[in-house]
């Protein structure tokens, strides 16, 4: 240990202890202006205690006020080396003063390696691909078209965050290290649990499969009591808006429509009687180019069927024979649509 950082230890219990006055305050004030280097020391020293207080519930107002003092001279670091001497010199509390710089030690180091020791990594799909990754602690991952996400594994929590797209998850639940999911500025507990997480555009769809999840603006919350936590449990969906309130609140969903909510798993979009505005749009997830509806009067006619996400060509073949509308390819990977020419025939 350098001098300065010894002396920024010593300072530090000095200043701590019972038998602290004015004068050794002052004292360390002028230590700690007469070389920015005894501050940095010092604030490193503090900070590897700070999290020690939360643990020993103990405050220190002693140092706060301390650093609310003016800057002495640097003339006057002999005086305040002097007053340390004294302390250190005398001070019963001399004795524990090893076991205390173990502490700290030891304290700083089990943080460093807390710190070093989170495993993160980003995975992400292209448009129309789709991707399963096995995550660290065996719980699986699947990533639809266009998502992107990130993960932050430690000893003590596994943070993911959802930056875009959708992902499903099946988690391997640890009483000990909770998993957590971040999306649109909410957090979604696991609790035993397989649920899909859509984020599209400014809407953030949660869907649990099976078991249960927390969904909570506060990342720390622990119980549906805290805040504006609610539980969701499997077989339900909790719509939001990205930053601001619930979009419908919680909806139970029927079987047909929980199995077609998370179909893409399979490769299948399933669409039973919706708009085809609304089927298009979920196409063109998966379409490297772009689908265009040029007759407004067809965005409500209504769509049935199973299509496979890799054969979307499918899809475009099919569409004229079940609804009076023409597909054309205007290139390889612009489609549009009209409606039929009266006398055209599929």
């Amino acid at each position: 240990m350098s001098t300065h950082s010894q002396q920024a230890v010593d300072w530090f219990l000095r200043l701590r202890s019972e038998g602290c006055t004015e004068a050794d305050r002052a004292a360390f004030q002028s230590w700690l202006s007469a070389d920015p280097d005894h501050r940095k020391e010092f604030t490193e020293v503090r900070s590897m205690w700070g999290g020690m207080d939360k643990v020993l519930a103990r405050p220190f107002p002693e140092l706060e006020a301390c650093l609310a003092l003016p800057p002495r001279p640097a003339s006057s670091l002999a005086g305040g080396l002097t007053s340390l001497g004294r302390w250190l010199t005398w001070s019963p509390a001399n004795q524990f003063i090893p076991a205390l710089l173990a502490l700290v030690l030891v304290a700083g180091g089990w943080w460093l390696w807390e710190a070093l020791s989170v495993q993160t990594a980003i995975y992400e799909t292209a448009v129309g691909e789709q991707k399963t990754v096995t995550l660290a602690d065996g719980s699986r991952l699947d990533l639809n078209t266009g998502t992107r996400v990130t993960t932050a594994f430690s000893s003590r929590r596994r943070s993911i965050e959802l930056l875009q797209g959708e992902a499903a998850f099946t988690v391997v639940h640890q009483s000990d290290r909770s998993f957590t999911v971040s999306a649109g500025g909410r957090h979604i507990l696991d609790i035993g649990t397989q649920f899909v997480v859509h984020q599209h555009q400014n809407r953030i769809d949660v869907t649990v499969t099976q078991g249960s999840v927390l969904i909570s603006r506060d990342e720390k919350a622990g119980s549906s009591s805290s805040g504006e936590s609610v539980v969701l449990e499997a077989g339900h969906r909790l719509r939001y808006v990205v930053g601001g309130q619930d979009d419908g609140g919680v909806i139970a969903l029927d079987p047909t429509e929980s199995h077609r909510s998370t179909a893409w798993r399979d490769g299948k979009l399933i669409f039973s009687g919706v708009r085809l505005a609304e089927a298009v749009q979920e196409v063109n997830r998966y379409w490297p180019g772009q689908i265009v509806i040029d007759a407004p009067n067809l965005a409500d006619v209504k769509v049935q069927g199973v299509f496979n996400v890799r054969q979307l060509d499918q899809f475009f073949t099919t569409l004229p024979r079940i609804l009076p509308v023409e597909v054309s390819r205007r290139s390889p990977q612009y489609i549009l649509i009209t409606a039929r020419h009266s006398g055209s025939s599929n």
